[in-house]
């Protein structure tokens, strides 16, 4: 569906109900003009002090009439700042109880979620740099060379122990062939 645009002057409003507004702002303005004299410096004073403190103009048309009557007391008249009220605003602001509860839930959801960014940080950083220290101490320690010469001496003894398996069962067979000659020789006795 397409969304109409309703112009009132300079202006787009999103709704016929401001438009409506805007353009009973406008005639009113028109009836204003018609019947202020704008050579007299009271009677535009009195207008706008009127408008300005029971709030009859709502809409941008209003307001730059308003600030139209400002600038007329500011400039052309020459009136002290403080002399001349500023205009108050006000923007109708349509919320509801639904409205309110969703904005309180992304507002906790944000809280959660940036409590979360914030401790994996820390964690991240705590990680990267046991990391990096870890890496450090392997760097510079002098264990590293316990640990290399632990395995020469482990592979010394491991060369130790063949060596002597050997010479065991070189034993063992001349312990062999000697029995076998003391079994001939005490056969050959008889």
């Amino acid at each position: 569906m397409e969304k109409k645009e309703y112009v009132v002057g300079n202006y787009v409003f999103q709704s016929m109900e401001q438009a409506r507004l805007a353009e009973k702002e406008k005639k009113m303005i028109e009836l204003l003009v018609q019947k202020t004299d704008f050579n007299n410096k009271d009677t535009v004073k009195s207008v706008y002090d009127n408008l300005v403190q029971k709030q009859l103009l709502k809409t941008p048309i209003g307001y730059d009439f308003m600030n139209q009557l400002r600038k007329v007391l500011l400039e052309d008249y020459h009136m002290p700042q403080e002399d001349v009220t500023f205009i108050p605003v006000s923007i109708p602001m349509k919320t509801n109880s639904k409205t309110i509860l969703e904005d309180e839930t992304l507002k906790d959801k944000l809280k959660k979620m940036t409590n979360q960014k914030n401790t994996f940080v820390i964690l991240t950083t705590l990680l990267t740099c046991l990391v990096i220290g870890m890496f450090m101490i392997i760097a510079f320690s002098d264990n590293v060379g316990y640990i290399n010469t632990e395995n020469k001496i482990l592979d010394k003894y491991c060369k130790w122990e063949e060596e002597l398996k050997e010479k065991e069962s070189e034993l063992k067979e001349r312990e062999e062939a000697i029995r076998q000659k003391e079994i001939e020789a005490a056969l050959n006795q008889e």
